[in-house]
């Protein structure tokens, strides 16, 4: 938080449509997302290149990176 210059911290449910994506595998990495649809998530494309589906997993309600309670995972 500190990093951010004259910024607030966000809110309980404030950015509903923003999600944190987890890609596992031999390249594992974090990318943010927007949900657009109900099953359709827009993200870089970088983000999911070569990624099995079944290796993505999407985070949403969270406004903490680590430990949030309001979290939900889907996969």
């Amino acid at each position: 938080v500190d990093a951010v210059l004259y910024g607030d911290i966000a809110q309980p449910g404030q950015f509903r449509y923003q999600v944190l994506l987890q890609i596992m595998g031999a390249r594992a990495r974090t990318c943010g997302g927007a949900i657009i649809h109900e099953k359709v998530i827009l993200t870089a494309w970088h983000c999911v290149d070569n990624t099995k589906h079944d290796d993505i997993y999407v985070i949403v309600g969270a406004v903490l990176y680590n430990g949030d309670k309001n979290a939900a995972l889907h996969r």
